[in-house]
Order: C-alpha cells, then structure tokens, then sequence
C-alpha cells in the first residue's frame, strides 16, 4: 500500500465534530435550496441532492452523541478557540518543547484536549508515570488550565433550517482555514528545537515510515 500524504495529523474530538456539524449544515443548506427554487417554480439549476440514508444517520447519531450532555462529554463545552488556547497551554507550560526530558507528548496532549480531565484519577489514566514526571502542583496546574478552558454553557448544533445559520455553520467546513492551521502548528513539535529524545508518537511514527527497525536493531532494543 502507497502513502499518499504522509503528513496528516490526528484530529482532536472537537475538530472531528465541528467537521461532522459543517457536513450536516450542507447537507441541510443544499436541500433547502433545493426546496426553495421548486416551491418558487424555478427551474433547478442542478439535480436534486440524492438522500443517503446511511450518511444522514450517521451524522445524525454522530452530533447527538457528543452533544447529548447525559453523556458527560466535554465536546459541548468547547470552542475551537478555547482548543486552541488549551493545547497551546499544555505544548509551552508542559511540553517537551519547553525544556522537559520527559513532558507531556503530543497524544498526551490530544487527550487532554478530547477527555478534558478535572479530576486527578483521570489525569493519571492519561499520563504515564505521572506522579515520577510531574509534581502535584503541577498536575494542579494542568486541570486548572482544563477548567479554565471549559465554556459555561454547552454549544449545540441548532435544527432549526434557517439560510443564516445553515450557511455560517457550513463554514466550519471551508471556512475556518485559520483556526486549523494553527492547531496544526501547535501539534506539530518545533523543528529547530530537539532534546535528543523524540515524542512516543513521533518514533512511532517514524518506524512505521522506515518499515520497522533497522535490520541490526533487535525489537527489544527499540526505545520506547
């Protein structure tokens, strides 16, 4: 199997559901279009979209999932900008990038970002050896910048078809260009800056690229 784009990167939760809101909202845009040129006795200027079922309730399902607040999901009370605030937090104040042998890596991170743990037992079932990297004052330090990125009140996805709101939500999907560029950057460790040692995720990554380790390299000699 050829690798296309080698360069993709891992979507945090949050970026996957605003992707999976900007679908819907074009789906439901083009149907109302749709819909509005043949109540106006307008000739369409396109065939009409061809409902997919499957999709619609993929979709569907997928939405209500994470905005359903009996799920206790942190989804709802995030913005791409309070993601983006968080991770850039985590990558300065506990990053390997600032100066750590052994700080938080970047899945680490992206689950901090997903999960959003306020409580120090999930802290702990995110971080390998917490309690040998990190002080308890510091693992404070990473759930205070949790809750202080948490919005007040939960984002959903409105139902009601307006044009308004179909197409200024259909912009996650094209429009926010800015936002995603800079998480990438900021998932993306600092090439001018290395300590010798490579995040988990990036050695994997890396040896998977390779084919495996090198021929004189046992398995068990791999570094984990």
């Amino acid at each position: 199997m050829e690798i296309l784009n080698p360069n993709l990167i891992p979507l945090s939760a949050l970026e996957t559901l605003e992707l999976i809101r900007g679908i819907k909202a074009e789906q439901e845009r083009t149907e109302l279009e749709y819909e509005q040129q043949a109540s106006s006795n307008e000739q369409p200027q396109q065939l009409p979209p061809q409902a997919n079922t499957n999709l619609n309730q993929l979709v569907a399902n997928f939405v209500e999932h994470f905005e359903d607040p009996n799920n206790h999901l942190p989804q709802g009370k995030q913005s791409p900008e309070s993601i983006l605030s968080l991770c850039e937090s985590l990558r300065n104040r506990f990053g390997q990038v600032s100066g750590r042998s052994h700080g938080l890596t970047k899945a680490e991170r992206l689950q901090i970002c997903d999960l959003a743990p306020t409580e120090l037992v999930e802290i702990y079932l995110i971080i390998e050896e917490c309690d040998l990297r990190f002080s308890e004052d510091e693992i404070q330090e990473i759930m205070n910048l949790v809750k202080k990125n948490l919005l007040s009140e939960r984002r959903t996805t409105t139902s009601a078809p307006s044009t308004a709101n179909n197409h200024n939500a259909s912009n996650t999907l094209n429009g926010d260009h800015q936002h995603q560029e800079q998480l990438e950057e900021i998932l993306q460790e600092d090439s001018a800056f290395n300590l010798g040692d490579e995040d988990d995720d990036d050695a994997l990554v890396a040896e998977a690229r390779e084919g495996g380790p090198a021929p004189d390299q046992e398995l068990d000699e791999v570094p984990d």
